[in-house]
């Protein structure tokens, strides 16, 4: 059991709570950008270790899904041992179960997110496959009018852009939802 799982599950006195270090601003910055409802638990898990901290920079899905303890225990707890232990991410990623999400998200609801998930990874593979056949990227369509030209992009690029409209329209409808839902629970 790694440092980081015994400090979660140390039992301790209510009335005084542990002391865990401050966050640089630029770290604050980082638990910032999650959603509101985990962004507490994401600041908790970055002061408990470094390796934590730095893994809601690099990997945030996977901060994400430690946050909102999505998973067993045990595969959290595993997922712990091997980000202490500084394992390649796609362990953590495979111990979290991650790839597996996307599966698991309900269609009917979760649509802009699915779609906007698989064109960003659709893109980032074809992007990847130019540079590993070419060693770059090609990028074929130009805009442009009279003499102002937009920079040259591809169809890659085209799909990682929407995918990532896609999400963050799919986030803002759900930031939406929660304040309809908190205003309806309020009200009444």
């Amino acid at each position: 059991m790694s440092q980081v799982t015994k400090l979660l599950r140390q039992r301790t006195d209510p009335r005084r709570p542990p002391v865990l270090p401050q966050l640089s601003d630029e770290r604050e910055s980082y638990a910032g950008r999650f959603a509101y409802p985990a962004r507490r638990e994401v600041r908790r898990l970055m002061r408990l270790s470094p390796r934590l901290a730095d893994l809601a920079v690099v990997f945030p899905g996977a901060m994400y899904a430690l946050a909102t303890r999505r998973g067993t225990q045990e595969a959290r707890d595993a997922a712990m041992a091997l980000i202490e232990d500084g394992a390649a991410l796609k362990a953590v990623a495979r111990a979290l179960e991650l790839p597996l999400w996307l599966r698991r998200l309900p269609l009917a609801s979760h649509a802009l997110l699915v779609t906007g998930l698989t064109l960003i990874v659709g893109g980032a593979i074809g992007n990847l496959i130019d540079r590993l056949y070419l060693g770059h990227v090609v990028d074929f369509i130009l805009v442009h009018w009279d003499d102002a030209y937009f920079p040259a992009f591809n169809v890659a690029d085209s799909a990682i852009s929407i995918g990532a409209a896609l999400v963050i329209l799919d986030s803002l409808r759900d930031a939406v939802r929660e304040r309809r839902a908190r205003a309806a629970g309020t009200d009444s």
